[in-house]
């Protein structure tokens, strides 16, 4: 006779095997493949201490999450902000931003939101503020810094992403 407690072990095993089983990668696996990817792009070791911190959003109506990573460290940040990756489903990079201020915004995902079939990204930058960066058809701007400035009511509704302070981060 199961016991409620071996009773719920056993439904978490079994949601977990169906998960495993449809290809969904864990966030183990998430961490290891971006990992690889940031040390092919910007080398194995450093000077300074280099993390990541990353959330999945879907961006461009696909059903496959894309990656916003966010980097941290003097090799990445300064004054102005950071540098924020946006890689695609299959980890391949699709953008790279600077002077990104973490956290960053997604709106819903509605038509009024998109730029070009791409969820629209909100970023606080430097000493503009809030902007708003638009994917153009194959990126999104390097420098967030150039956009029109937005009002920080803009940004209330959106969803909050890469929140460093309370995001885990990962080194590289």
């Amino acid at each position: 006779m199961l016991s409620i407690g071996n009773a719920i072990i056993a439904i978490f095993l079994i949601a977990g095997s169906f998960e495993d089983q449809s290809g969904v990668l864990s966030q183990d696996d998430d961490i290891e493949n971006i990992t690889t990817v940031l040390r092919t792009e910007f080398g194995e070791k450093s000077a300074f201490p280099r993390r990541f911190i990353y959330d999945k959003v879907e961006l461009n109506g696909d059903e496959q999450p894309e990656y916003l990573i966010g980097l941290i460290g003097p090799d990445f940040c300064g004054t102005g902000g950071c540098t924020m990756l946006v890689l695609s489903d299959k980890l391949k990079v699709m953008a790279k931003m600077t002077l990104v201020k973490y956290p960053v915004y997604v709106g819903q995902d509605s038509p009024e939101e998109k730029t070009n079939g791409f969820q629209n990204i909100y970023v606080r930058t430097g000493e503009v503020g809030f902007v708003k960066v638009a994917w153009n058809g194959k990126t999104y701007p390097t420098n967030p810094s150039m956009q029109p400035k937005l009002a920080e009511s803009d940004i209330s509704d959106k969803n909050q992403l890469l929140n460093a302070f309370d995001d885990p981060a990962w080194e590289f």
